[in-house]
């Protein structure tokens, strides 16, 4: 899997839905 980020609870995140692929979320921002 390529651009994995595995997402930590109290991490704040932006997902990015993909349109084609509603189920699968697209991180685009992680701040930590």
């Amino acid at each position: 899997r390529k651009n994995f980020i595995r997402i930590v609870p109290g991490d704040r995140v932006r997902v990015e839905i993909s349109p084609y692929d509603p189920g699968k979320g697209r991180i685009t921002y992680r701040e930590r």
